[in-house]
C-alpha cells in the first residue's frame, strides 16, 4: 500500500506542472511572447529512482524532448512548481542519499532553467509534501522548511542571488503552507 501512496504522490506532482495557475503551463520567452513553434508545455514522468522532466508543443505533447533527469531516492518522486513565465521550474526532491525515507525527511530544494536543462540546488531543508511556490514575476520563491517537533517556517528565496529570508516560523500540528 505504501507504493501505491508514493505512486500518486508522483501523478499529483506531474499534474501540479499541468495545472498550475491555469494558463501558466506554456514556456514563454520575456516579455509574454510566445516562443518559435508555438507555446510549450512542461512536465514530468515518475520513475521509481528518477523522474523524467520534457519540454514539448502544447498541441503535440507526444513530440517531447528530454529537458533533465532528476534522480532522487527509490519510489519517492519530485514536486515541482512552474514559474509563471514557464522557464524555470522548482522542486524538491528526497536525495539518493536519504536513509529510510519518510514523507517527513528533509527534502532538496533545486531550481531548473527548462531552456538549458541546467540545475541548481537552493537549500536541503525543504519539505517534500509542500511544493515550492513563485511570485508572480518569477523572481522569488517561497518554500515550506520543516523540523522534528513541529516546527516550520516559510522561507522566501531569491532566485537570481539565492539569499534565503525566513516569513515565518511556527511550531504547529496542522501546518503553514505558501499559496500565492
Amino acid at each position: 500500500m505504501a507504493l501505491s501512496r508514493r505512486v500518486l504522490l508522483a501523478f499529483a506532482a506531474v499534474a501540479v506542472v499541468v495545472l498550475v495557475g491555469g494558463g501558466t503551463l506554456y514556456w514563454r520567452t520575456r516579455g509574454g511572447a510566445q516562443p518559435a513553434g508555438g507555446p510549450r508545455l512542461v512536465f514530468a514522468e515518475f520513475g521509481p529512482t528518477a523522474d523524467r522532466v520534457y519540454l514539448a508543443p502544447a498541441d503535440d505533447p507526444a513530440q517531447h524532448t528530454l529537458v533533465t533527469t532528476v534522480e532522487h531516492v527509490a519510489e519517492w518522486g519530485l514536486n515541482p512548481a512552474l514559474a509563471p513565465a514557464g522557464t524555470k521550474v522548482a522542486y524538491t526532491v528526497l536525495p539518493t542519499s536519504t536513509v529510510r525515507p519518510q514523507a517527513d525527511s528533509p527534502a532538496e530544494l533545486w531550481l531548473l532553467d527548462v531552456a538549458t536543462g541546467a540545475k541548481q540546488r537552493i537549500t536541503g531543508d525543504a519539505d517534500l509534501r509542500v511544493p515550492p511556490v513563485f511570485d508572480a514575476e518569477g523572481r522569488t520563491l517561497v518554500y515550506r522548511a520543516s523540523a522534528s517537533g513541529g516546527r516550520q517556517a516559510l522561507v522566501r528565496v531569491d532566485v537570481a542571488s539565492g539569499t534565503r529570508r525566513p516569513l515565518i516560523e511556527a511550531e504547529t500540528a496542522f501546518g503553514v503552507f505558501p499559496i500565492g
